[in-house]
Parts: structure tokens; sequence; C-alpha cells
């Protein structure tokens, strides 16, 4: 499942919390769903699409979950796969930009409704930010924020925990910062890319994704199934309008 638009950006703000320890999720959280992309047992999106904004191929190939990008124009696409709503969460996941250009941003979705989400992303001049949709609009948690914890051209190893409204991010093993937000409670986990512009190509790869979480008894339950959030992130995409961007000068 997937949208396709423009990124309006706004800004905002969040405190660092930089440290050189990574994340650690309670012991008693059990593995929700985990991915060594041997195969596609959990229902991610494979094949060729080709939109007005961007074609996209997806595969699973050599053991890694790969994303081949050939933007007309700017985009964001996410992928979601096969598993429970989660409301507390653990989520780490090993990422890379293979080629394509430093602006191309690339990371995780998560607790998305259909209505609302937050997006985590990374590029290469060694900068992260957090994004929030809701009621029909962006915000940045955190916009662009450099860290020497990133690794440009190679594998990075992304953590994050959400428990109610704190969310906390790691980078390779650092702690980069935490953010207290409560607007999206619980939802879906995903993949998601995002360039700016039409130009040249991209090349993304994922592997090694562990979700954790409480028992399954503890999980929420009061959620619309994944069926239906594919029809409303669908609905969306049909009713799409086009925002300005403001202050993207990547």
């Amino acid at each position: 499942m997937f949208f396709i638009t423009s990124h309006p950006l706004a800004a905002s703000g969040s405190s660092d919390q930089s440290s050189g320890e990574g994340l650690t999720p309670p012991t008693d959280w059990e593995i929700l769903l985990q991915d060594e992309f041997e195969d596609n047992r959990n229902d991610w999106d494979i094949g060729v699409s080709d939109k007005d904004r961007v074609r996209f191929k997806w595969q699973i190939i050599e053991g890694k979950y790969r994303w081949e990008a050939h933007p007309y124009d700017s985009f964001g696409f996410l992928s979601i796969p096969d598993h429970d709503p989660v409301e507390d969460f653990y989520l780490s996941v090993d990422i890379r930009k293979i080629a394509g250009p430093d602006y191309a941003r690339y990371g995780i979705i998560f607790r998305t409704d259909g209505d609302s989400w937050y997006m985590l992303s990374i590029h290469d001049p060694g900068q992260y930010s957090l994004w929030r949709w809701h009621n029909g609009e962006y915000v940045a948690l955190i916009w662009s924020r450099k860290t020497d914890a990133i690794h440009p051209g190679q594998v990075n190893h992304i953590e994050l925990m959400a428990v109610g409204p704190e969310i906390s991010i790691a980078i390779n093993g650092q702690l980069v910062t935490g953010v207290n937000d409560d607007t999206a409670q619980q939802g879906w986990i995903g993949l998601y890319t995002h360039m700016s512009k039409a130009g040249e190509d991209a090349i993304f790869e994922f592997d090694n994704l562990v979700l954790r979480g409480p028992k399954s008894e503890d999980s929420p339950q009061d959620v619309q199934d994944s069926r239906d959030l594919e029809q409303r992130i669908a609905d969306y995409q049909d009713d799409l309008t086009e925002y300005r961007r403001v202050g993207d000068k990547s």
C-alpha cells in the first residue's frame, strides 16, 4: 500500500538527548514481526508501479528489500507489511541508500491509521527528521537535525521506541533524540522514502526488521483492520491536494 505526493514542510521543535547508548525494549515484550527478507511472507509491496510522480520497482533480492525510484516530480512512498496494529512498540531495521542524491530521504513510518502518522527519515548529509501528519497537514517535530551517528553511503541501524507519547530514536547504537507527542497513539508500521524533486534515480535497501511489543493479549483491539487502512490510504491518494512546500531547500 502506498501514497504518492509532494512533501509539504513546516517547522517545529524537540529535545536533543544524544548519548552513546541505543534503545532497549522491556524484557517481557515479544517479537510481533521479524523479517530478514528471504521471501515475501509479510506481504510487502513487490513489482513495478509507474505513476505521475515516480516509477518505482520493489523486489526482495539477496536477502534485502530493494526499492528503485525514478522520480518525475517530488514524491513520498510507503509500504506497510501485514501485521496487527501496535500502540507501544520497539522497532529496529537496517537501511541503506545505495545510489541517489543526498537529498533522498528514507526511513520508517509508524502509528499510521490512515488519518494520522509519524515519519522518521534520514539522508546522507548526516541529518534526520521526524514528521507528523494529522488533520491534513505535516508538522516537523524534528527538522533536518545534524548528527554524526549517521554513516552516509553505509548501512544505518535505526531503532525507534514509542511508549505512550514518548518517542525515542537511536541511530547506529547512539540515542539521538526524544520527543513527546500524543497525536497518533496506535497503528501500523512501515518503510518510507521521499525525494523532493525530479532528477537522479535512487536505490534503497532495507533488512533485518524487528518489531517488538507487549504480548498479544495486551495489544490494542479497537482499530480498523489492515484492509480498511489500505482503502483509506487509497482514498487519501485520490483526494490529494497539492501543498506549497515551506522551507524545503533539499
